[in-house]
């Protein structure tokens, strides 16, 4: 590479390159001309790195305008650390000034609008300009502040990684105590339920029961707190087993673990109907909208049950947890359902 001197003024370094290469955002205004931009970014990088040369232009249209900037001369050499650092500079300082006015659908191929596109590249023609004993010095600097950097970067890590260790420490030891109480929760439902698998002639219905329209919750409370709200649907349910809890304990943990497997909830539960309309889904499948919209849909659950009072019911949808609950304040037992 051709060494060039460079005049006297350029030599006068103000800021040291370590300084002047560390990045903090600026308050810029982002809705002027592209222009005005470059003017702006011309004129900061010359205060900036007055030992650089820099080109700043504009193009495209006004769908489409850019800003490069062309490092084209410095003390550098091309792959060292101080040209890496002003790179890099130039590119934040670039971004300082984009904003998006028209974000990208990721269900499209259209990109995101940007009040300008742009880069920072050496130019084709990079030169390397006379080290004076001043920058020489000013490099001695950088490497011995970037040395430090890494240095404060490596214990910082190295800090955070020790306290990430601790912190999963304490998550793993609170998920084994965790486990180990819902362990023994579910070792207390099993020892104190009696499950009661109904026969056909047994069964019996539970009107109007309150389903939750927001369904899946962990714990009967959420289901009360919707019901409370007024967001629920009211379903007529065929009990075909019941559960009984021989002490509130047991009830309590179970009505706390409504998401857990149970080998008593197992293929139970789904949707039925007794309309002699339909003797097979096929059926349903051909009625018009009209005769669809009269079909009754009852549903089979399992009744728990607590000191011989229903509690609430299971509707399973024959998985082996309680995927559906309905609450029963207010609903009626019968028999048959006309």
């Amino acid at each position: 590479m051709v060494a060039i001197k460079i005049s006297k003024k350029a030599k006068n370094i103000k800021v040291s390159l370590w300084d002047a290469a560390q990045w903090s955002e600026l308050e810029v205004n982002k809705e002027q001309a592209v222009k005005e931009m470059a003017k702006e970014i011309r004129k900061h990088l010359k205060q900036r790195f007055p030992q650089c040369k820099f080109s700043v232009t504009t193009g495209g249209n006004y769908l489409h305008s850019n800003i490069k900037i062309k490092i084209k001369s410095s003390p550098y050499e091309k792959g060292s650390v101080y040209l890496t650092a002003i790179y890099d500079y130039c590119s934040s300082l670039l971004n300082n000034y984009r904003y998006c006015y028209s974000p990208a659908d990721p269900y499209t191929d259209c990109a995101g609008s940007y009040n300008f596109f742009g880069y920072v590249s050496l130019d084709w023609e990079y030169t390397v300009t006379e080290q004076t004993e001043e920058i020489k010095e000013d490099m001695v600097r950088f490497d011995s502040k970037m040395k430090k950097f890494e240095e404060d970067e490596k214990e910082r890590k190295e800090k955070e990684f020790q306290e990430y260790l601790k912190e999963q420490e304490i998550k793993n030891a609170e998920y084994k105590r965790q486990k180990q109480e819902e362990k023994k929760q579910v070792e207390n439902i099993y020892s104190n339920i009696v499950v009661n698998q109904l026969n056909e002639d047994q069964e019996y219905f539970v009107a109007d029961a309150q389903f939750a329209n927001l369904n899946k919750n962990c714990t009967l409370d959420q289901y009360r707190d919707e019901v409370a709200k007024g967001d629920y649907r009211f379903k007529n349910v065929k009990i075909t087993k019941e559960v009984h809890f021989n002490t509130e304990e047991g009830l309590r943990n179970f009505s706390n673990m409504l998401l857990n497997d149970f080998d008593f909830l197992a293929e139970t539960g789904g949707s039925f109907t007794e309309d002699n309309r339909i003797s097979s889904m096929i059926d349903y499948y051909n009625m018009d909208d009209l005769e669809k919209s009269t079909v009754k849909w009852n549903l089979y659950g399992v009744g728990v049950y607590y000191d011989g009072k229903l509690q609430f019911i299971v509707d399973a949808q024959g998985h082996s947890y309680a995927r559906y609950v309905g609450l029963v304040g207010n609903a009626k037992i019968e028999k048959p359902i006309s």
